[in-house]
């Protein structure tokens, strides 16, 4: 009976991937920030969705979260999902490197952290770089 118990829910101890890659952005960024961008890095060109976890719940009231970068700046207004969970489109037209993601509530600025925008060609030398044999991948 006990090791039909086991058998029960076989996925119940195996980890999420998308959670871990989200999480184990940067220690630093956790720990200065109270909010966290899921996923920390958008592809260039296209609009993604993001979700921005915050750290204490949402105050009541009128929010907005700002992408920056150099010379550029949009603010949108997110969807709420709950107190502690957002969801908004990241803008298309944003170059590839890191733009500051910074929540606004009630004109306010609660917290801010950063998003990276990539290129196709950073993503493929990404997934390239991190094989034993990169030409083996390629042929998969």
């Amino acid at each position: 009976a006990s090791a039909m118990a086991a058998n029960v829910n076989p996925m119940a101890h195996r980890p999420s991937g998308f959670e871990l890659r989200g999480v184990q952005s940067s220690g630093t960024n956790r720990v200065k920030s109270s909010i966290v961008i899921i996923p920390s890095r958008v592809p260039c060109g296209s609009s993604s969705e993001v979700f921005v976890l915050l750290k204490n719940n949402l105050a009541a009231g009128d929010c907005e979260v700002e992408f920056k970068a150099e010379k550029q700046i949009v603010r949108v207004k997110p969807l709420c999902w709950s107190e502690q969970i957002l969801c908004v489109s990241t803008p298309a037209d944003f170059p590839a490197g890191n733009v500051r993601v910074t929540v606004y509530i009630g004109g306010k600025s609660l917290s801010s952290s950063k998003l990276q925008y990539y290129t196709r060609i950073e993503e493929l030398a990404s997934l390239l770089s991190s094989v034993a044999d990169p030409v083996e991948f390629m042929f998969q």
